[in-house]
């Protein structure tokens, strides 16, 4: 069902406003322009980048937010959910400085499905495929499929070659706290802000990560989501 491509000759619905275009999941349309807002306004764009890490760029917003504050920036575009992943080479085509990939990005090895929500593009699942899928077999998710391989922070940014990382953008639904417990100290190092979403109240945040964060020499902020009270906007930045 969600192979990877749009189909063809089918006519998908828009977002214009401000100048930003994107195609949108037919499917999950109204929730779709309630991520863009979202992306919008609760991240932060006052620091200038010129190489970020998207990881979890949905069907594009925040990549395409980015690159039009700082056109000559070069991304690195992750997702894992294949129908939003063929939403966002699609909105992405004509910006020569993004590189998208549809892949698991984590370090957790062996083998994963992916559940896609019904009416929220925003909300895909990955988990272990030998765990119980309950949540995947829920009325409000699509059947589970296999997840595309897996691909760390760090290939992705030795494949394109990025020499540090002005912001890494974490929007992946739970899998924050395997990527920032497995990336590399040396990695880490290079990351100069990270803004995001963390899925659990701050305090438990902090006790999965270990406080690496602030052990690593960043401030760390915390925002209530403005419609989910169980999720929080986060910017982590040098001090």
């Amino acid at each position: 069902m969600f192979a990877g491509h749009l189909p063809v000759g089918a006519r998908m619905p828009v977002y214009e406003k401000d100048g930003l275009r994107l195609h949108l999941n037919e499917d999950t349309a109204a929730a779709d322009v309630l991520i863009i807002d979202e992306v919008q306004r609760a991240y932060a764009w006052d620091t200038p980048l010129a190489y970020a890490l998207d990881v979890g760029a949905h069907i594009g917003a925040w990549t395409c937010v980015a690159l039009r504050q700082y056109p000559a920036a070069r991304i690195i575009a992750i997702e894992v959910d294949a129908q939003n992943a063929a939403l966002l080479r699609q909105n992405t085509a004509h910006l020569p400085g993004v590189s998208c990939y549809e892949a698991r990005c984590g370090y957790a090895p062996g083998a994963f499905s992916v559940a896609r929500h019904r009416t929220n593009s925003g909300s895909t699942r990955v988990y272990p495929a030998a765990a119980p899928g309950s949540l995947a077999l829920a009325a409000a998710y699509h059947a589970p499929y296999p997840a595309p391989p897996r691909l760390t922070p760090e290939q992705a940014v030795q494949a394109q070659g990025f020499p540090r990382l002005d912001v890494l953008k974490l929007d992946c639904e739970g899998a924050e706290i395997d990527i920032l417990n497995g990336l590399s100290a040396a990695l880490l190092a290079q990351v100069q802000q990270i803004v995001g979403e963390i899925h659990s109240p701050p305090a438990v945040f902090e006790q999965q990560t270990g406080q690496r964060l602030q052990r690593a020499g960043f401030r760390v902020t915390y925002t209530p989501h403005p419609v989910s009270p169980h999720l929080y906007h986060t910017l982590t930045a040098r001090r």
